[in-house]
């Protein structure tokens, strides 16, 4: 056969749709990458320490699992997710006030699949979306293809006027509640419930993303949105202003993908017509390991483990920064979570700090990634879950070195 086909490269970049258009690579990807370097202390990410991760407990899950449920495990499932899975997530999160029914329940391919499914359900370009600024990176990634108008909220304390950011009408709310990525802080009991009355008043839903609610340090535990929303129905069942996000990513394993959202059952009904054609089901081995590995209190008392673990981690990180950070330097304390905001003096920038940080050895997060419209460039995010504390203790001193030098 003597025709040839005459070789030609594709054209990509002239057939991108306009909403994969607005996606451009993330800044973040080399700091993770620097990160994977054994010399690197790599401050940047929310990372599970492997070292603390239930390797045998998971390995004696899947082999449950493969030897009793092979079959089903394998196979395509329900793409709302499996029973038993949505029914231990509905009992978890039921209270004396609340009963969540499973129905209520998607299991997702993580909380981010959620995020995603969120803002294809409800957003629409241009949308007015109320947050914390700063505030999580992936929510901003998740939702940026929309173009939607950010507008911050309770970002200056107990003081915000809420009905005057309620107009014009936002489509939606987010927030990270508990120990918020990438501060650390909380919304207290008196910010939940203000928000939860204009909530009702203006109908308008919020999304609480919850991955570290229960990874909490001290002090008392605050009721959660989805709780205060159903108090406010007075019948124990749910009320339908909140769609709350959750996952196993931080208190199980990131690295099995298995987050879920809660959720009013219409909303949940369009949620499963948008999940179906994305990945028709979320990995139904996946789920059974999930549910096998939580078994017989396992989840809870691994919790209390870790627990422990990263409260001294985080003490570590404070009691360093104490130590090795030059003066006009301050940083969040947080109650729980994996996260410090540090606030350099005024004429610092984050971008310009992380350069210089990079061949000493440490890496961290420049905070005007989590900020809307470009601000805080003299705020850095540090985490303190994967190291142990002799590692976090030099690595808080290699930066507080590159801080030193740059004043």
């Amino acid at each position: 056969m003597n025709d040839q086909v005459e070789q030609t490269r594709m054209e990509w970049d002239n057939l991108f749709s306009d909403r994969a258009n607005q996606l451009q690579p993330s800044r973040l990807t080399a700091i993770f990458q620097a990160g994977a370097n054994p010399d690197m202390i790599s401050l940047a990410g929310g990372i599970p320490d492997p070292a603390i991760l239930p390797i045998e407990r998971i390995r004696q899950a899947t082999d449950t699992v493969l030897a009793e449920r092979g079959g089903e495990a394998l196979n395509y499932g329900n793409g709302q997710g499996i029973t038993e899975l949505r029914e231990f997530v509905a009992a978890r999160m039921s209270t004396d006030f609340m009963k969540v029914d499973p129905d209520n329940v998607v299991i997702t391919s993580g909380s981010q699949q959620g995020l995603d499914l969120v803002g294809r359900v409800l957003l629409n370009d241009r949308d007015k979306v109320l947050v914390r600024n700063p505030t999580y990176i992936g929510s901003l990634s998740a939702w940026k293809s929309y173009n939607l108008q950010w507008e911050p909220i309770f970002s200056s304390g107990e003081s915000d006027n809420l009905e005057s950011v309620f107009q014009p009408k936002p489509k939606l709310l987010y927030f990270v509640a508990d120990f918020e990525n990438p501060t650390g802080e909380m919304l207290s009991e008196a910010q939940r419930r203000s928000l939860l009355s204009a909530l009702h008043r203006h109908h308008v839903p919020v999304v609480e993303d919850n991955p570290y609610g229960e990874l909490r340090y001290e002090g008392e535990r605050i009721p959660t949105l989805l709780e205060l929303d159903a108090l406010s129905t007075g019948d124990g069942g749910m009320g339908s202003h909140v769609i709350y996000a959750g996952s196993f990513s931080k208190v199980l394993s990131p690295g099995l993908r298995v987050g879920w959202l809660v959720a009013d059952k219409p909303f949940v009904a369009k949620v499963m017509q948008f999940k179906q054609a994305a990945n028709l089901c979320s990995s139904i081995l996946d789920q059974f390991v999930v549910y096998e590995a939580v078994q017989d209190g396992f989840l809870d008392d691994f919790i209390l483990d870790l627990r422990q673990i990263y409260a001294e981690r985080r003490d570590a990180m404070m009691d360093a920064m104490a130590r090795h950070f030059p003066d006009g330097v301050t940083w969040t304390r947080p109650k729980g979570g994996f996260f410090i905001m540090v606030t350099l003096p005024d004429g610092l920038n984050a971008v310009d700090l992380l350069q210089a940080a990079l061949p000493k050895g440490v890496a961290f997060i420049p905070g005007e990634a989590f900020h809307i419209q470009g601000h805080g460039p003299n705020t850095l995010r540090l985490s303190f879950s994967r190291y142990n504390p002799d590692r976090i203790d030099e690595g808080i001193r290699r930066l507080a070195d590159v801080i030193r030098s740059k004043l």
